[in-house]
């Protein structure tokens, strides 16, 4: 009878710690939903895992598809994997909210070993709409919308592409690119480069713990920033630009008169200006280890300090800046 009891406390005790699925049909490679929808709404996307891709239709409709994959599974575990990955789906209004989740593998005395899966989120909204999307590992594209984007990803890239309405984007080791943008740009990455094209949008601002940052063609004022990478600005147009970089250099052109001031500072690279012969500035250009020179004629007053030049440009003007702590300077014209 002892025996007996105590296998039975065994056997309980194992199947406790068994794990427990929630039940759930659905172990399909591809799922698609549609959603009817009015112009101005809103998507929301939180993942836990996969890349997420928005694009535009024509049609008032969400069109959501999602496709999962274990490559070199077996179909068992195929299908074991496919079930935990829970994917959810909501609409209140004008608002449509997709979830994926995948279930923990690991319960008590037992872990079970499943394939990883490679999931994507491709979404079709209509033009003008807006789009909230994070995801934990995966890349996010977002491409030809009307409509405001706040992007976040742990650790995958972030691509943006004419988008008509004020981005914000935040990953923690990838790069973003943004081109095509007409609005309120804000960048930011904890490791990878930053790259903006044919920016026509009031203000522009990236930051980079660890890359470089491009920018080519911008009419809106700029504000960029590295901890440790290069800068290049080319084609710039805009009223004002910012750019600091703790460890590389700097290269600015300027396509256009600028109407604010400018500040280029770096610690420990050169510095390039390039600019029209008849751009009026007030110049201040300081290195504290490496040579100033000026294609351009400056006007100055008094001593000039070594390593440095100040005064005017073209009989002065908005401040144009010119730090480095121990590179060269070099003001370039057309």
């Amino acid at each position: 009878m002892k025996i007996s009891l105590f296998k039975v406390v065994c056997l309980s005790g194992i199947l406790t710690a068994m794990p427990v699925f929630a039940a759930d049909t659905n172990a399909e490679k591809t799922i698609s939903k549609s959603f009817t929808v009015e112009l101005g709404g809103e998507l929301t996307v939180d993942a836990d895992q996969g890349d997420i891709e928005v694009l535009t239709g024509d049609k008032s409709t969400v069109e959501v598809v999602v496709e999962r994959e274990a490559k070199g599974a077996s179909e068992s575990k195929e299908t074991s994997a496919l079930k935990r990955h829970k994917v959810t789906f909501s609409q209140d209004g004008n608002k449509v909210r997709v979830e994926g989740v995948t279930a923990k593998s690991s319960h008590g005395l037992f872990s079970f070993s499943h394939p990883d899966l490679t999931v994507h989120f491709k979404i079709t909204v209509p033009r003008r709409f807006n789009a909230s999307l994070n995801t934990s590992g995966g890349n996010i594209h977002v491409t030809d919308l009307n409509g405001t984007v706040d992007a976040r990803s742990s650790g995958g890239d972030l691509v943006f592409a004419k988008i008509r309405g004020a981005v914000e984007g935040h990953t923690s080791g990838g790069e973003v690119k943004a081109s095509d943008c007409a609005d309120k740009l804000t960048l930011q990455s904890s490791g990878g480069n930053v790259v903006i094209k044919n920016y026509t949008g009031s203000s522009a601002q990236a930051d980079t713990s660890g890359g470089n940052i491009e920018v080519a063609g911008c009419t809106g004022a700029l504000v960029v920033k590295t901890s440790g990478g290069n800068i290049a600005i080319s084609a710039f147009s805009g009223a004002s630009a910012y750019a600091d970089t703790s460890g590389g250099s700097i290269s600015i052109e300027l396509d256009k008169q600028p109407t604010a001031d400018c500040y280029i500072h770096t610690s420990g690279g050169n510095i390039t200006a390039n600019m029209s012969a008849s751009t009026a500035l007030n110049l201040t250009a300081t290195t504290d280890g490496g040579s100033v020179s000026s294609a351009i004629p400056v006007t100055v007053e008094g001593k000039q300090k070594e390593g440095s030049l100040v005064g005017k440009m073209n009989g002065g003007g908005p401040k144009l800046s010119l730090l480095t702590s121990g590179g060269n300077i070099e003001v370039l014209k057309d």
